[in-house]
């Protein structure tokens, strides 16, 4: 046999799953967490108001529609090459947003944020697309006996990223700089890139032509090029709106015409009139989903719409908690960078999943009825703790004492957000049933982050408005509409399992 001929089985041996699975979903999480997590810091740094840092929320928004331009990646590339192209497109992102914070100073504070949206807006379109890809490698490259045997390597993989981003990777910029600091997170893409270029050809070689590829060389030309099109128009379009949406807020001259309760009002007719078009824009591709029945069920429900309400607004409260902990704990508490990535980039995400498994299982023992009001109380009413904070006279505390309430507050927010977490995931698995589970699934959890993403960016207008503790106190507000909703959503969940007897 040709050493070229290597049958599936044996070619899969050769590549250990553990090595590409935990890289690529390292590569996954890392470029996420930056994103997500560090903007708001880099952004207030570079002297953007409270409104601006709750705008980073936008870029968010990609990951919310991310499903609607998966299918025009498919006609065109391999997934491995997809890969690759978006991890290096996303560490010279990086660069350059590390060479205009070095160059800040020529540029001006205006100019310097507007690059900085654009190339973060870009950047995270890039890192939605680059999960898509991954996740679609990994459902390629193994059969379902795999998947489900390396879905925990997977997660693991994910959440060391977010860790290292918001724990050691803000502490290196405190130390550093941002300049530095990015370009070390371009290098970390870079090495990923070339360890992916080698591992996952070996792995595309031995499984032969992936579904993917050979789908993509049977598609017509004119097909092809059409789907480029439409990736580049994309491209553009987020461009655009970053360029325009700090336009709004950091130009004095536009600024002055959009102030307080104006702005919030403009930019949520914004949310909603560019969500109405996305929905029009796609609505052909939805009646196509739905003829197919991946949705259909889901759809067509009669009591969908209120699942939907309940899962939308679930995480209102947390979002607009997120995006201001960072100013009020700096600014207000006296928090460095450092100290800051130790409590809350470390010490919480690590509580926050244990919070996840802690919940998971107990509602795996009693059932998601019996702890389904503690821990959203859990999630929502700890809110109050940083308003209860708000309230301490500053210097009435020594550093050190502060660091200790702090992180005790963190750790109970964020175990409570972990409570919280658990009892979204059960719900949205109890809705999906069927061939079609894992399709609804996605099509769920993209869903319910839209409320998240709206939410976040408007809450630096809060901020400006009422200040932190009537800020903190509105953050939780927010959670009640979805806790009004909670006991009928819940009811309404067990009518989603297909009856006894159904196909």
């Amino acid at each position: 046999m040709d050493e070229r001929e290597v049958p599936p089985e044996e070619g899969r041996a050769r590549v250990r799953p553990e090595l590409w699975i935990s890289s690529t979903y390292f590569a996954e999480g890392f470029p996420y967490g930056i994103i997500n997590s560090l903007a708001e810091i880099l952004f207030r740094d570079m002297g953007a108001s409270l409104a601006g840092v709750g705008l980073t929320s936008l870029f968010h928004l990609p990951w919310n529609f991310k499903f609607f331009w998966a299918p025009l990646m498919e006609r065109t590339l391999s997934m491995r090459r997809w890969i690759l192209l978006f991890e290096v497109a996303l560490l010279g992102l990086f660069v350059a947003a590390g060479g205009i914070v070095f160059f800040r100073e020529g540029f001006g504070p205006e100019l310097t944020l507007v690059l900085l949206s654009v190339i973060f807006l870009v950047a995270a379109f890039a890192s939605a697309s680059h999960d898509v890809a991954i996740d679609a490698f990994y459902l390629e490259a193994q059969n379902e006996k795999e998947q489900a045997r390396h879905v925990g390597l997977r997660s693991s993989a994910y959440k060391v990223a977010s860790i290292l981003v918001r724990g050691p990777g803000l502490a290196l910029v405190a130390a550093v700089g941002w300049t530095l600091g990015l370009s070390a997170a371009a290098a970390v893409l870079a090495a990923l890139a070339l360890f992916h270029l080698r591992v996952l050809k070996r792995l595309e070689e031995a499984h032969g032509a992936l579904p993917t590829g050979s789908a993509r060389r049977k598609e017509p030309g004119a097909r092809e090029k059409s789907s480029r099109r439409w990736l580049i128009w994309l491209f553009g379009c987020i461009a655009l709106a970053s360029l325009l949406m700090f336009l709004s807020y950091e130009v004095p001259a536009v600024r002055s015409a959009l102030t307080g309760s104006t702005a919030m009002l403009v930019w949520s007719g914004l949310l909603v009139v560019g969500l109405t078009i996305g929905v029009l824009v796609s609505r052909r591709r939805l009646r196509n989903l739905r003829g197919e029945g991946a949705f259909s069920r889901l759809l067509s429900h009669p009591h969908f719409l209120v699942v939907l309400a309940f899962i939308v607004t679930f995480r209102l409260g947390e979002s607009f908690l997120q995006k201001m902990k960072w100013p009020f704990l700096s600014e207000f508490v006296g928090l460095t960078k450092a100290e800051y990535g130790t409590l809350n980039g470390t010490i919480g995400v690590i509580v926050s999943f244990v919070g996840l498994i802690v919940g998971g299982r107990l509602i795996a023992r009693d059932g998601l009825e019996r702890w389904f009001w503690p821990f959203l109380l859990a999630q929502n009413a700890l809110n109050l703790l940083y308003a209860a904070l708000a309230l301490v006279p500053d210097g009435l505390l020594s550093h050190e004492l502060n660091l200790g309430v702090v992180g005790l507050v963190i750790v109970c927010e964020e175990f409570g957000a972990g409570l919280g977490a658990s009892v979204l995931m059960v719900f949205l698995m109890r809705l999906c049933h069927g061939q079609h589970r894992a399709s609804e699934f996605a099509l769920l959890t993209a869903v319910m982050t839209i409320g998240f993403t709206i939410s976040g960016a408007l809450s630096g207008y809060v901020a400006e408005a009422v200040g932190y503790f009537g800020f903190f106190v509105a953050s939780f507000v927010l959670t009640l509409p979805m806790m009004g909703l909670g006991p009928h959503a819940l009811r309404r969940s067990h009518d989603f399992a297909p009856r006894a007897g159904s196909s």
